[in-house]
């Protein structure tokens, strides 16, 4: 079995149900609510690479990609589930994710959900999303590029902590997220970091709090898609 896609009708797995499955390495999870694991139902499936939550799942079982060291690939199509805490985190332990990606629906990005996931280089955070909790991205050493969807309100505690290589801030809401604590970026990111927001509303980002700590605040027409040109 290389691949599994697990239906929004199943109501209950076990911990360890896919134990030893060492050919598998695609997992589509459309479970809608199941219980905690007490160990995570693909212990011992080492070659898992990408593994997607459908639009339907409601709570994300703890530990469920726990451990998954060929895991690199997520896709989040989650609409909206509970916050994760720091020892309760879905991808505990996976450290060579490279790629998250969010579905155009999500609502909310849980508090933990890529904490520590220090292999994931930029983020793209959907028109969809209102909120992001706290500590969602931080110690994300090597994030260099971060966007931010036009309907952004909100920005929990330390969602961006530890991120202090980031090279560019792409905030696409007219309004200036609320930010929770004005060390949400390191001194280095504030000073060297460009801030791109909407053209014409740069002023409601300087005198926002912590936005204000940025130098480098840009107009930007988000309303222009990047066009390649072949030489």
């Amino acid at each position: 079995m290389t691949s599994i896609e697990i239906p929004n009708s199943v109501t209950s797995i076990g911990g360890s149900a896919f134990e030893g499955c060492e050919n598998l390495t695609s997992v589509v999870w459309n479970v809608k609510k199941c219980s905690d694991f007490s160990s995570s139902p693909f212990y011992n499936s080492p070659n898992i690479t990408s593994f997607t939550l459908g639009d339907e799942v409601e709570h994300i079982p703890a530990y469920l990609c726990y451990n998954l060291s060929s895991l690199t690939i997520i896709v989040w199509n989650v609409k909206k589930c509970s916050d994760f805490s720091s020892s309760s985190r879905p991808f505990e332990n996976s450290p060579n994710i490279t790629s998250f990606t969010f579905g155009d629906e999500v609502e909310h990005i849980p508090a933990y959900l890529c904490y520590r996931m220090e292999n994931l280089t930029n983020i793209e955070i959907p028109n969809s999303v209102i909120s992001i909790g706290e500590s969602a991205f931080s110690n994300g050493e090597r994030l260099i590029i971060a966007v931010l969807g036009n309907s952004l309100t909100s920005i929990e505690k330390d969602a961006f902590k530890g991120c202090d290589n980031i090279k560019k801030i792409e905030s696409k809401a007219t309004k200036a997220p609320t930010i929770e604590n004005e060390d949400q970026f390191s001194e280095n990111v504030y000073a060297n970091a460009d801030l791109f927001v909407p053209i014409g509303y740069e002023d409601n980002y300087k005198y926002a709090y912590a936005w204000s700590e940025f130098h480098n605040i840009k107009g930007k027409d988000f309303s222009v898609k990047a066009t390649s040109i072949s030489l």
